[in-house]
């Protein structure tokens, strides 16, 4: 899917932002959006390509650590 509708959905549906940090690879960006008042959270990977996904998801994340920490710890699960 396009990055920019996306991101517009995250928005609009769920309130989420982008944390600041991001995860890069040589393929790909991966960075957390977040929502305080929906306290939902999406993992969003974006592509070389201009698209991007969304591979993981939730509620209630924890806040105490940086994006780059909570993004390795979801990928390692």
């Amino acid at each position: 899917m396009p990055k920019e509708e996306l991101e517009a959905a995250l928005t609009d549906w769920y309130g989420e932002t982008p944390m600041p940090g991001v995860v890069a690879t040589t393929t790909s960006t991966m960075q957390l959006w977040t929502s305080r008042s929906s306290e939902t959270w999406t993992l969003v990977k974006y592509l070389i390509d201009g698209s991007a996904c969304a591979i993981s998801s939730g509620k209630n994340l924890d806040r105490a650590s940086t994006a780059e920490a909570t993004i390795a710890a979801l990928i390692a699960k």
